[in-house]
């Protein structure tokens, strides 16, 4: 079931500068003015898609990163009128990895949103000290009550790190995998998402990633291609225009 329409190069915020040059990204591009438009783009797809899947299944499923970054991001969940009202009892959270840049992903995800939302304890699958197969029998039980095919994570928000780097897409396994820096959602899980959200601004080495995955590189981050769902980037057209001083 598809809950996203194609998004088309009209529906493109207007720049009050003269568009810069952006790169041909691998999937459906949302092109912003600046990071806080992008960010509201993101969470109002978001919030479109956890009512779309709770009207459908009865339940949504979020994996999220633990990047720093994203504190801003996941405290306007909180307070926007646009967004608090989030379906949180009825979603499933998840993270994507164990750490997000070099701190444990589950003190700031658990921090913003299990601690201060309705989310039911239950619902909240931080990633412990389990083996991979552990937490995969945990993912099977929460789909279990879903029809086959539509056993997949609804939203997963990817961040855009340096080098391109996402640890669980270097691994094309079902499931968890191990790697150096723990727990992380393999190569399976992300491509059978139903949508990921790619979070094309934030950071300076935003555009030079963005740009290298353009030019035809395989970085990590767009290794698991959509299988049935959508990739979007939400992208900070600002980080790409050219620096008027040079």
């Amino acid at each position: 079931m598809e809950f996203f329409g194609e998004y088309d190069q009209g529906m493109v915020y207007g720049l009050s500068d003269p568009m810069p040059n952006l790169p041909e990204l691998p999937g459906q591009v949302e092109v912003c003015p600046d990071a806080d438009v992008a960010a509201e783009r993101l969470l109002s797809d978001m919030r479109h898609q956890a009512d779309c899947c709770v009207r459908a299944f009865g339940d949504f499923h979020l994996a999220l990163p633990g990047d720093s970054s994203f504190g801003p991001v996941y405290r306007r969940l909180l307070v926007d009128p646009l967004f608090r009202m989030l379906p949180w009892r009825k979603t499933h959270l998840w993270m994507i990895d164990s750490y997000g840049d070099h701190e444990p992903a589950s003190q700031l995800i658990g921090g913003w949103l299990h601690d201060h939302t309705d989310l039911p304890r239950e619902q909240w699958h931080p990633f412990t000290d389990q083996e991979p197969e552990a937490f995969d029998r945990e993912l099977r039980n929460n789909f279990a009550f879903r029809e086959v095919g539509q056993d997949r994570l609804d939203f997963v928000l990817l961040p855009v790190r340096e080098e391109g780097a996402l640890p669980g897409a270097e691994i094309k396994a079902p499931g968890a995998v191990s790697t150096t820096d723990g727990l992380a959602l393999g190569f399976g899980v992300l491509a059978r998402a139903r949508m990921q959200a790619i979070a094309g601004f934030g950071a300076d080495h935003v555009a030079p990633v963005l740009t290298r995955i353009a030019d035809g590189e395989s970085l990590a981050l767009v290794r698991p291609n959509p299988q049935e769902g959508v990739r979007l980037f939400y992208l900070d057209a600002s980080l790409f225009a050219e620096d008027p001083a040079v």
